[in-house]
């Protein structure tokens, strides 16, 4: 099987304005693969490491500079191109990018996941505070998926709440006891969604 190969490489300190220290500095990158499929992560010089200790321990973050965690961190001797390009390539070859990086999943993955998982949610919720959390779980995949969802608009919504409620209640694939639903709270949950600041 043939190796992936870098397709482009974005750089964060190429979107920030201003200069910065090659030697004394910290970015985000996201490599982009010959698949499409792209990883990130954050590259720390050795001395900005130095720097960030020192700074945390005047400010009180991290014990006082005790210790320091980054996610997908990799320390590097200079945050240039050249060394990051360098430092992913060999990463790729010794087939250890999961190891260092982290999966970035496309739009469409992430499109695919949220609808599965959401559905997954569903089961596991045995109280007010599972259903809250469902509920910002739900707000969340809209403001980061909103292809997904066939309804983004209210009326559309409510809608197809109805007729989904309908349709699953008259079919032989019904798993709802529709008799032990409290159609009371609902409606009033439904409705302080419109009042409610």
């Amino acid at each position: 099987m043939e190796r992936e190969t870098i397709k482009t490489i974005w750089y964060e300190f190429e979107a920030a304005a201003g200069s910065f220290d090659l030697l004394d500095s910290n970015a985000d990158v996201v490599v982009t693969l010959s698949s499409g499929r792209r990883w990130a992560a954050s590259f720390f010089t050795y001395q900005n490491i130095k720097t960030l200790r020192k700074m945390n321990t005047l400010s009180g973050e991290c014990l006082r500079g005790t210790y320091f965690c980054a996610d997908s961190m990799i320390l590097v001797s200079e945050l240039s191109k050249e060394v990051i390009q360098a430092v992913l390539q060999d990463i790729i070859q010794n087939g250890a990018l999961a190891r260092f990086c982290t999966r970035l999943e496309t739009e469409e993955d992430q499109e695919t996941m949220g609808s599965r998982e959401l559905m997954d949610r569903i089961a596991g919720i045995s109280g007010k505070e599972g259903f809250l959390a469902f509920l910002e779980e739900l707000r969340r995949d809209f403001l980061s998926h909103p292809r997904a969802w066939a309804n983004t608009a209210i009326d559309g919504y409510l809608e197809a709440m109805a007729r989904w409620v309908e349709d699953v209640s008259a079919s032989g694939w019904n798993d709802i006891n529709w008799d032990r639903v409290d159609y009371k709270t609902m409606a009033k949950i439904l409705y302080m969604g419109k009042i409610y600041a």
